[in-house]
């Protein structure tokens, strides 16, 4: 078992009421796993688990294109607060922009 696929399992087994957030840290870890199965020192020190607490970090950030209304919809129901928008926040390879919607949580939303 990989090292995101046992913490997924943590998160499942204590936040099992909660199959929107579950769906969320599936998506975000299946996209870092490979970074993290090329560094197995991260699971040594326990990456995942500590990074929140450790480094002091109440709140997570991200951002999403402003047309992925399925991602939007996620991040709402799952209690991300919408920022505004970023006007042309992303260069796309076609060299057009694209805006960006910056989003945050709390994360003591999901402590016991």
């Amino acid at each position: 078992m990989s090292y995101t696929q046992k913490v997924l399992e943590e998160l499942k087994a204590r936040y099992p009421e909660q199959p929107e957030f579950i769906q969320a840290a599936t998506e975000i870890l299946g996209t870092i796993q490979p970074a993290l199965d090329a560094h197995p020192e991260y699971e040594e020190a326990a990456l995942l688990e500590r990074l929140p607490k450790e480094y002091g970090k109440d709140r997570v950030f991200l951002s999403v294109y402003d047309d992925n209304q399925g991602a939007i919809r996620l991040y709402e129901k799952l209690g991300f607060v919408h920022l505004g928008r970023i006007p042309g926040g992303f260069k796309l390879k076609d060299g057009t922009y694209e805006d960006i919607l910056p989003f945050y949580i709390e994360l003591s939303k999901y402590e016991e």
